[in-house]
């Protein structure tokens, strides 16, 4: 299989180049300076000089905050560039797995992990963007592939995030002294289900090899709060800083985060491959690496 990745230096893209390499597929990794998703000659220069049987778009404009401002900006990066994208590759017979998110729920009124049926509700500028593009793909890619993702770490880090959560926990907790001024506060009021990359990347290969079209929902098993998933690093680690669980409203922000955003990953399992790992066991594999670095 010939698997051409957009956004290959990014956290997604450098696991997925990796385990698709090992998995004897024929890589090509196309950074922001190889493809300009936005203008659609790069994109059909690009597919028409390299032919590959399947496109993954992990590029996303992410900025979450930043997104309540610059609205174009987020929907011609999270909309426009995919339809661009969803129109080239439906006319060349490729295929077009494009990643969404999770921030498509915001989940004030949910106690379930929503499955791929569930109504959607975006709770910001960034959700709204991210959930126009799946429709594009719906429209106008019929043979294409969506996946929502959740909370997502890898060894790498996060390409213009300055890391990720993981890194930053690791980070605060092995510079505060001796006798810290404040704590480490992180929010007990948001669940989710953090997920590692590499298993994400092998979800998307088994479906890939099954053909499979459609939405999908791709996030670790069980669920956590954004503290409880901070503590069971720190554990992992062999730290013990001082850490306190605080609520959203401690730490106001422009764009609002969903309250609950587990997934229930139904049409994976429907689909024959086998579901992701428990997030716990996700963190566990991801510091052994981490911790050898």
């Amino acid at each position: 299989m010939k698997i051409l990745v957009i956004g290959a230096s990014g956290q997604l893209g450098s696991e997925f180049c990796k385990l698709a390499s090992e998995r004897r597929a024929e890589v090509i990794p196309l950074s922001h300076a190889d493809i300009e998703v936005c203008d659609g000659g790069s994109i059909d220069a690009a597919l028409e000089k390299y032919r590959p049987e399947v496109v993954l778009n992990t590029s996303a404009y992410h900025n979450v905050e930043k997104a309540e401002d610059e609205v174009a900006r987020a929907f011609e990066v999270n909309a426009v560039a995919v339809k661009l994208l969803a129109v080239a590759c439906e006319k060349r017979g490729m295929k077009l797995v494009h990643c969404s998110t999770d921030y498509v729920f915001d989940g004030a009124q949910q106690v379930e992990p929503f499955t791929e049926d569930d109504k959607v509700c975006p709770p910001n500028i960034y959700g709204l963007s991210k959930f126009a593009g799946e429709e594009i793909v719906r429209e106008y890619h019929p043979r294409g592939m969506t996946v929502r993702l959740c909370g997502l770490y890898a060894v790498c880090g996060a390409s213009g995030k300055g890391g990720n959560f993981v890194k930053t926990m690791l980070r605060l907790a092995r510079s505060q002294g001796p006798n810290p001024e404040k704590p480490i506060k992180v929010v007990s009021d948001q669940r989710l289900a953090p997920t590692f990359t590499r298993h994400v990347s092998k979800g998307i290969l088994d479906l890939l090899e099954k053909d499979a079209c459609g939405l999908f929902h791709l996030q670790a098993s069980g669920d956590c709060t954004w503290f409880e998933f901070s503590k069971a690093i720190f554990e992992l680690a062999g730290l013990k800083p001082w850490h306190e669980p605080c609520t959203t409203a401690e730490f106001p922000t422009k764009a609002r985060r969903p309250v609950y955003s587990v997934l229930d990953n139904a049409r994976l399992r429907d689909a024959g491959c086998d579901d992701i790992p428990h997030w716990r066991e996700g963190l566990a594999e991801y510091m052994k690496e981490e911790l050898a670095l």
